[in-house]
This record gives C-alpha cells, structure tokens and sequence, in this order.
C-alpha cells in the first residue's frame, strides 16, 4: 500500500530557492561538460587510437551525467533529483554512454576510437547548449509553467471520481474500437499480436507509418493510456486500498500489459511511469527496505525489456511456452536481466557513424522533421499533404550513412538520440535549435514543482509524466513530443473539470 510521508518537510519545496538551485547545478553541468570537452579533444589529439582512452572518457561522461544527484545530496536537495532538468542530465547514460563502456556494443566493438572521442564532444556540445539556455531562461519558463497549471493547486476531486475516470478511460475506447473495428478478433489482434504479429505497438490503434483518417482516433488511445495514472491517483488520494480501487489498479494493469505485448519499449514504460513514480515518490525516504525491492524491479524490466525487443510480437504464445520460443530464434534463454548481455540501441553507434558523414560525404538535412513532428497533431484526414518525418517514409533502403558503416543493418526504424537528430539536421545550428525546444519542456514542466510539496496525488502524477517524457525525450525529438499529447490531453481533461464545477 502507498504511504503518504507525514513529515512534509522532506518533500519538494515550493519556493523560489529551489528554482536557483536547480539553475546553479545547471551552471555547475555547463562548467563540467566544458572541462570534459577541453579533455575529449585533447585524448582524441593525441591518443586518437586508444581505445582504452575512448572508454575511459565514456566514463568520465558518465560521472558527469551523476554529477546534479550528488550535488543535490551535498546541498541537501535530493527531492530536487525529481525535477526535470535531473532527469534529463541523467538521461544520456542510458541511451548513449553504456555503448560506449560496455564491451560487446555496438559503440564500443565497431566504432573507432577517435570517432567515440569526436561524438562525445558533440554530445557535450548538446548538454552545454541544453544546461546553458536553462540557466539563461528557466526561472522565467518555470515561473510561466507555475502560472499556467496553477489550477493543479485548486482542482479537489474526490477519490471517488478518479475511480470512475480510471472505468470511463478504460471502458470507452475499448468499446469505440470495438465498433470501429467492427471485429472482436481485429481489435483482440491490436491489443496482443504486437507490431511484428501485425498488431499495435501502441495498443488499440493499427495504423501505417503516413497515417490517415485512423489518426481521428488517436486521442481515444491517449484516454486508454491514462487508465494507470488515474488508477494511482485514485489510490495515492485514498491512502488505502479498497475493492474499488483495486478494481481500477487491476484496470490499468491491464493497460500495462496489453502495452508490453506490443512491443515497445518507450510505449510501455510511458504508461507504468506515473504509477512507479507514485511508488517512488511516497517511499523513497524509507531506506534499504525499499531501495532493495526497487533494485530488483529495475533488473526484472531489463527482462521484460529485452523479451519485448527480441519478439516484438506475439508475446502471448512467447509466454506460454518460452522455452520453445527461445530454440525456434537460436536464443539461449527467452529473456535475460543481465544489462551487459540485453539488447540495446545502438544510438551511439549510429550517433558517431552521423558524425564520420555529415557534412563530409553527405548534406545537413534541415528541420523538415521537426516540422513534421510539430504538426503531427494534425490528421491527415484534414491536411492530405501534411508532412512526413523521413523514417515514416517506408524508406526502400538505410540512410547512406548507415550503409558505410561496418554494421549491417537493413531496418528503417532507428534511433540516434535527439544529439544525432539536431546534428544531422544543421550541425552546430541543428543542436542549438533541438535544445531550445527541449528546454521550453524542461522548465515549463519545472514549475508543477510549486505544488507537489503539498503531497497532492494530482500535480505528483503530473510530473511522474513530465519526468518520463524529460528522460525517454532524449531518445528522439519525436519521442518527446508525441508522448507530450497524453499529458496535455489530461491537462486539458482536469481543467475542463474543475471550471465545470466550478472550482
């Protein structure tokens, strides 16, 4: 059962201290990421064929990315670590520096050195661009964020509400689709065969990469992606568990699932964040007794994680008989929960092969995607000739880049990180550009910090969101923005509430 901490003195502080601190470790980020530049070309000037000193400087990366956890420790801020410029600072370790340290990956196997040494600078160059603007315009953003979602403040709806929403937000699409379908067996197929089984990896939705008029029913799919938060908010507010709250958990574990079957990682992981948030945020301060459990879960997703990326699909017969599914792929085990043998993207790789070709051998491509993401939003169905991302295009063949380096690799459905992404784009202009649309989330999403100190279940479920998407966000600028619509959507959502009650 969650616990709300009776000692409020340890949770978020609303004042304005904590937004100058939160900008000084930025500074502190800009400082440390500038010396680890200076060290980086220096290693690569003169050692451009260690590879042992490519590692050591993903290393060095790594401790930097640390670096805002023990500095909020030392300023006795931890809660601050719940905060998104945080998240994002830690973000890179996950999606590009373990490549670069782990042997076996592609970064650290196929890419030389020198190349490693080169993506890293530009990798700094993105964080320094990112902490600098935020240091620069964050208090105002954040300070523009605390105004916009002060009604997060007012809003009082009762537990008994959340649980009716947690019903409507599972009920309703499932039942619209139904119709849409007009197939039990069509819409079974979206909710478990998975993207390599001819389902969704989105749950709900089949749909191609160009979209159509199927895009209408998008915003149903955001609702069913919901159900999991309103379930933990219902019981974060309840304190206790009731047979309707269970009711509604068991709902949204549902939703859980029926995500993991799909087959994505970012998919999944967005829907189970706010209540592993909850779970986090209410019991972080009772020491080993939690941080122990907690460890284990984080290593049983590495499994969950690693089945989803080596099936992809049709999950369920996966489950049923794994050993089987594992002999028929040439695995030796179904899954595995060891970090150094699991599947990884190889964003890195692909990061430094972007680096050897652009503008050498091939052209900056410009904003078109990010144009492109932009307008999203828009269906099709209303704008025939709406932009399309270049890796929506059904692409006949890899990027050139991709075919020059030692890897093969013929899927179009890559990532690079939002690093390679802004470089690819413009270069030094690409990356200036890609942070300050990811700094207007950063700090904007910074002010819900004013009102998560008053332990209100609604504003701690509206960061547990805003913190995933600063984290997964790093992955690719598209990630971000359109896992951004099920946020807004629930913004929108309460809002419209509580002027219809009058709050």
């Amino acid at each position: 059962m969650l616990s709300v901490p009776i000692d409020i003195s340890s949770e978020l502080s609303q004042s304005a201290e904590d937004l100058k601190v939160l900008r000084r470790m930025a500074w502190a980020c800009v400082v440390l990421q500038l010396s680890a530049c200076g060290c980086y070309i220096f290693c690569n000037q003169l050692y451009p064929y260690s590879h042992t000193l490519s590692v050591s400087c993903g290393y060095l990366a790594i401790c930097i990315s640390i670096f805002p956890v023990f500095y909020l420790i030392y300023r006795k801020r931890f809660p601050l670590v719940f905060s998104c410029i945080s998240i994002y600072n830690l973000a890179p370790i996950w999606f590009l520096y373990l490549e670069t340290v782990i042997p076996g990956y592609d970064a650290n196997e196929y890419s030389s050195p020198s190349l490693v040494m080169e993506s890293l600078i530009w990798v700094a160059v993105f964080q320094i661009s990112v902490n600098l603007l935020y240091v620069w315009m964050g208090n105002r953003l954040s300070l523009f964020g605390k105004h916009t979602l002060s009604f997060l403040d007012h809003t009082r709806l009762s537990t008994n509400f959340y649980i009716t929403l947690s019903a409507f937000s599972f009920f309703l699409p499932l039942i619209a689709f139904y119709y849409y379908y007009d197939s039990a067996d069509i819409l079974w197929k979206a909710l478990t065969a998975g993207r390599s089984g001819g389902g969704s990896a989105g749950s709900l939705l089949i749909q191609d990469a160009a979209g159509g008029s199927s895009s209408l029913m998008l915003p149903l799919t955001y609702i069913w992606q919901l159900t999991p938060l309103f379930a933990a908010i219902a019981l974060a507010q309840s304190r206790r568990i009731t047979l309707p709250s269970f009711f509604v958990l068991l709902l949204g574990g549902l939703v859980i699932f029926s995500f993991f079957l799909g087959g994505s990682r970012g998919n999944m992981m967005f829907v189970v964040a706010p209540v592993v948030f909850y779970l986090i945020y209410y019991n972080w301060d009772k020491g080993l007794k939690f941080w122990i459990p907690l460890g284990l879960l984080l290593v049983l997703s590495i499994g969950i994680m690693e089945l989803q990326e080596r099936y992809r699909g049709n999950l369920l017969d996966v489950l049923a008989n794994p050993s089987k599914a594992a002999k028929e792929n040439d695995y030796t085990s179904a899954t595995t929960f060891n970090i150094a043998a699991s599947h990884r993207d190889n964003n890195m790789y692909l990061l430094c092969l972007i680096v050897n070709g652009y503008p050498k051998k091939y052209s900056f491509e410009g904003f078109n995607d990010v144009y492109a993401i932009i307008v999203n939003p828009i269906p099709r169905a209303f704008w025939s000739g709406k932009p399309v991302r270049k890796e929506a295009q059904e692409l006949a063949s890899p990027y050139g880049f991709i075919s020059d380096g030692p890897v093969l690799i013929t899927t179009t459905s890559l990532s690079y990180s939002v690093v390679g992404e802004a470089y690819k784009a413009a270069g030094l202009i690409g990356i200036v550009a890609y942070s300050m649309i990811y700094v207007l989330f950063l700090a904007f999403f910074d002010g819900v910090l004013f009102y998560v100190r008053k332990s209100h279940a609604l504003s701690v479920g509206v960061l547990g969101m805003a913190l995933f998407l600063a984290f997964w966000g790093f992955r690719s600028l598209y990630a971000l923005i359109t896992f951004s619509y099920p946020l807004l959507l629930f913004l929108i959502m309460i809002r419209l509430l509580q002027r219809r009650r009058g709050q």
